[in-house]
């Protein structure tokens, strides 16, 4: 196990993701309000082509875990919305009393958005475009890429 962990360390330090790695661990997430958009809470995305998914650290309001299963229940539902076997969605937005949702998907992704009670409709769309600048902007932070191969 000794000659293994060594010969693997050897290996992220020849490749230079030794210090990538440790750089990334020294901020592991991100904050929603980095985004830049105060209405929005918190969001998902996912690329279709890469199959990956990034999402901010939960907010104040969803800081227990019954708060975080409650919200992902509401993703869970927007997605079977977007995914319905005979009649599939392409944008849904539901209003409600505690947080306003919207979810949207295309050939190129997924994305589902939580907001506060008070955004609007319009906001949320206008929301979309700006996070979805963001999210191009920041990718090579957000995503791997291009995977190193051990």
């Amino acid at each position: 196990m000794s000659e293994c962990k060594q010969r693997f360390m050897e290996r992220l330090s020849k490749r230079s993701a030794f210090q990538a790695l440790k750089e990334a661990l020294k901020c592991p997430s991100y904050s929603v309000a980095q985004v830049g958009i105060p209405e929005l809470r918190h969001f998902l995305y996912k690329s279709k082509s890469s199959g990956l998914y990034t999402s901010p650290e939960f907010p104040t309001v969803y800081q227990t875990d019954e708060e975080q299963e409650r919200l992902m229940r509401l993703y869970q539902d927007l997605h079977s919305a977007l995914h319905h076997p005979t009649r599939p969605l392409r944008t849904f937005y539901r209003c409600g009393e505690t947080e306003n949702m919207l979810a949207q998907v295309t050939s190129g992704f997924e994305l589902y958005l939580c907001f506060s009670p008070l955004a609007t409709k319009a906001m949320a769309v206008a929301a979309v475009n700006k996070l979805l600048k963001w999210i191009r902007k920041e990718e090579d932070r957000l995503f791997i890429l291009s995977p190193l191969t051990y």
